[in-house]
């Protein structure tokens, strides 16, 4: 199962991502989201951290601050939100779009392109109603999908629809360089036996 890790905002959570053998570490860059790091805090993780790639956050960030940060910290990918739409794309990264997946209404437009795109469950405990799965698997049949897991119990969507990846968001620090690792180690640890 392929893991990105997203929210990073602080060197010990990219330190236990890239210790899980995480493919990505999303550097919040999101200038909307109070947890936001500057490019100098971004490249100061990047320095301790080796073997896994980096996307840049963006959220909804202007066209020329995409490409600003992406050539100044030699990103791997930018996420931004799905519904953005830019006039050109940054040359040899990786587009991942965030979306909120509501289980009722229609199936939204997603511009292209999308190398991956990650499904936030506003309603869990919905997603087996038929409205809901047929769009799920729409979305399945169309993208490379990462689900968006915020505690162990929500991998059952995974085992269920057969999706191949997770997006893991990190958290706040208790103070630096301490942080409780409980629910993203249960969260690991059912990765890890969903494997065996």
């Amino acid at each position: 199962m392929k893991i990105k890790a997203g929210h990073i905002s602080n060197l010990t959570d990219a330190r236990y991502f890239a210790s899980k053998n995480a493919h990505w570490l999303g550097l919040n860059l999101n200038p909307s989201d109070p947890d936001v790091i500057d490019k100098d805090h971004a490249k100061g993780i990047m320095q301790w951290i080796a073997g896994c790639e980096f996307v840049g956050e963006m959220g909804k960030r202007k066209e020329e601050e995409i490409f600003f940060l992406c050539e100044e910290l030699e990103l791997n990918g930018i996420q931004i939100d799905s519904d953005l739409e830019l006039s050109m794309y940054p040359p040899g990264v990786s587009i991942f779009r965030h979306k909120i997946f509501h289980c009722n209404g229609k199936i939204m437009h997603i511009p292209e392109p999308v190398s991956y795109l990650i499904l936030d469950i506003a309603q869990p405990d919905k997603i087996h109603l038929p409205e809901a799965t047929q769009k799920l698997n729409t979305y399945l049949e169309r993208y490379n999908v990462l689900l968006n897991v915020n505690n162990a119990a929500d991998l059952s969507v995974c085992k269920t629809f057969g999706i191949k990846g997770v997006n893991i968001p990190g958290g706040k620090e208790i103070r630096t360089g301490v942080k409780a690792f409980t629910e993203l180690s249960a969260i690991m640890e059912k990765i890890s036996r969903m494997h065996d």
